[in-house]
């Protein structure tokens, strides 16, 4: 083999490995541009779901609180329950006036004694939706002392509280009358 053999040989082998270097170059050059745009959505959904993942890991975190506070507070609740259910029958609705009397008109006949007056006179009307609000009462029975004074301790046995303010006691003849004035608690009825 001569040397103009051997180089042009050689100017081949050369001219070969440049064009694969070349294909190689090309296409790896090829490769990262394509690339990048087939990744590049792919990376942004990435981000995107990780932003959505932080999200709702704080939510989660946030409505776990919120679940631990409600069943604190059905526990709290369960432990007074017996005591407000007290406080519903005793304080009423609204006002109340006509169960009120109904039920002094059936404690008047069961201690045998007769109604002669009932008034509701003095609202409080200044207190705001929250707070207990007062009725104040003057009635008047009359009947013999005992079903009087009979009428009286069962006044405040009632399931609606009563503050007995004054109570007066006469006597004519045989029959005894008890004038009382005291207050009766509602909280407002909202709708």
């Amino acid at each position: 083999m001569n040397l103009l053999q051997y180089q042009k040989r050689v100017g081949i082998r050369h001219t070969l490995e440049k064009k694969a270097y070349s294909f190689a170059l090309a296409s790896v050059i090829a490769l990262i541009l394509f690339g990048g745009f087939a990744i590049r959505p792919s990376v942004l959904e990435l981000i995107k779901l990780t932003n959505q993942l932080d999200k709702y890991t704080t939510l989660n975190s946030l409505l776990s609180e919120k679940l631990t506070n409600i069943t604190t507070a059905k526990a709290n609740y369960s432990k007074i329950e017996t005591y407000l259910n007290t406080i519903n029958s005793t304080v009423t609705r609204g006002r109340g006036d006509s169960e009120f009397v109904r039920e002094v008109y059936t404690l008047a006949t069961v201690n045998k004694v007769t109604v002669t007056k009932i008034n509701f006179i003095a609202y409080n009307e200044n207190a705001n939706d929250t707070e207990l609000k007062t009725l104040t009462v003057e009635m008047a029975v009359s009947g013999d002392f005992d079903s009087v004074l009979n009428f009286l301790k069962s006044l405040q046995g009632t399931k609606r509280i009563i503050e007995i303010e004054s109570a007066t006691v006469s006597k004519l003849r045989r029959e005894s009358t008890i004038s009382v004035r005291g207050k009766v608690f509602y909280f407002e009825e909202t709708l």
